[in-house]
């Protein structure tokens, strides 16, 4: 986000502050501008799927068209992967190639630009590479989203909460 103009994060901060959620989404919306970097994997998710469209509708991102149409395409492909599709559906892998391409086109266009390094992951990489074998070998990956992961932490986190580290037993 550092590539925004302030009065684009002003904006997309006083959106924020409207957006009203059930505990359903994720337990509430946190503003992307104060905490995307505290953001966990639920949050990117209600993010993708429809916290960026209530809160970017109709703002340009940065002055630069090609940024703005690879973010709304890699938006729909997060959508796509993260929720279940049927892998016998007529079609499905010209969604999937659809889908891929626009997270291969942000890898491209991260390359080439001065963006920072937070865009050109080793986990994008990975994702890149084995996502297609992988859905042959076990299916769509939605159900393969590790949220099971953060909340079983989180549980852990809660039984330890307010030890000190000198004394841990």
């Amino acid at each position: 986000l550092g590539g925004l103009s302030a009065a684009t994060k002003d904006l997309i901060q006083a959106r924020s502050e409207a957006v009203v959620t059930t505990y359903r989404q994720s337990g509430g919306y946190l503003d992307i501008v104060e905490f995307w970097e505290g953001y966990k994997m639920h949050h990117w998710l209600s993010w993708a799927d429809w916290g960026s469209q209530v809160v970017l509708h109709g703002i340009v991102l940065l002055d630069d068209p090609e940024f703005d149409r690879l973010v709304r395409r890699i938006h729909a492909a997060i959508v796509w992967f993260m929720y279940p599709n049927d892998l016998t559906a007529v079609g499905y892998w010209d969604e999937f190639g659809v889908a891929y391409g626009a997270i291969y086109d942000w890898a491209v266009y991260a390359q080439r630009k001065p963006l920072s390094r937070r865009h050109l992951t080793y986990n994008l990489h990975v994702f890149l590479c084995q996502i297609a074998w992988q859905v042959q070998l076990r299916g769509h990956p939605a159900g393969d989203k590790e949220l099971w992961v953060e909340r079983m932490i989180k549980l852990a986190k809660f039984f330890v909460r307010g030890r000190g580290t000198r004394e841990p037993e």
